[in-house]
């Protein structure tokens, strides 16, 4: 990859070298990179953020510039996309425009990029994600906030989902790690949804409501249907708004 190739948004401008890439000596043939990149930029001026950059972030799609690595490159394709998305996550939680304890909101955390797969065999043997609110970005110290006067905290759940087989996704907040397929004594926040049947990635908000003296909780995942019913998410982001 050539390092004059630029990743810009509103935000920000940086360039391959500037995300830690390391000189690869993988070749790729000239019909390879065109095809590519043709793709990618067809996405581009399909979207409605075209005018933003080679990375323009929307309501439900991120275009990266990691779409112009062919497949045959899956591992420069993965490292690529895991540094331009680390640098903006870095990015937004660095932006002086994020004032967390005047405004009481805290940019979106990642939680977990990678793609998992979730059956109907209960939230106590799906994968869960554990979740430590002070290690999130932007995140000052509990006192601070309570300080500001703010006494809850309104999380929201951002993240992609797909079917995978005709069901209902099922996304459980708990606040212990799952051992059983009992949920009902330890249950902060349940979301359901019957996902479209398209096959495709989309995105999805939940939201809800803590206290202030909360630490930490487990999103844990399951499904429900006839027959089989998986699904699928990645992209996990948690965002916290303080309340007074």
């Amino acid at each position: 990859m050539n390092s004059k190739y630029s990743y810009l948004n509103s935000d920000c401008s940086i360039k391959v070298n500037e995300i830690g890439l390391v000189e690869r000596n993988d070749t790729v043939s000239n019909s390879d990179y065109s095809f590519s990149y043709s793709n990618w930029n067809e996405l581009l001026k399909k979207s409605n953020y075209g005018n933003s950059g080679l990375i323009s972030l929307g309501n439900d799609k991120i275009y990266g510039i990691w779409d112009i690595v062919p497949n045959s490159m899956s591992s420069l394709k993965k490292i690529i996309k895991e540094k331009c998305l680390s640098y903006f996550q870095r990015e937004i939680s660095n932006n002086d425009k994020y004032d967390s304890l005047s405004s009481g909101k805290l940019p979106f955390s990642l939680i977990r990029n990678e793609s998992i797969i979730v059956t109907d065999d209960y939230v106590c043997n799906n994968h869960y994600d554990y979740v430590y609110l002070p290690y999130l970005d932007g995140f000052v110290g509990k006192n601070e906030y309570i300080n500001k006067g703010y006494k809850k905290m309104l999380i929201t759940l951002r993240f992609q989902a797909k079917e995978i087989d005709d069901g209902y996704a099922e996304v459980y907040v708990l606040t212990k790690k799952p051992t059983s397929k009992k949920t009902d004594d330890c249950k902060l926040h349940y979301w359901e949804t019957d996902l479209p049947s398209d096959g495709v990635y989309h995105w999805y908000e939940t939201s809800f409501e803590l206290n202030i003296d909360t630490n930490d909780f487990y999103l844990c995942y399951d499904a429900s249907g006839g027959l089989d019913d998986d699904w699928s998410n990645q992209m996990m982001y948690l965002k916290i708004s303080f309340l007074k």
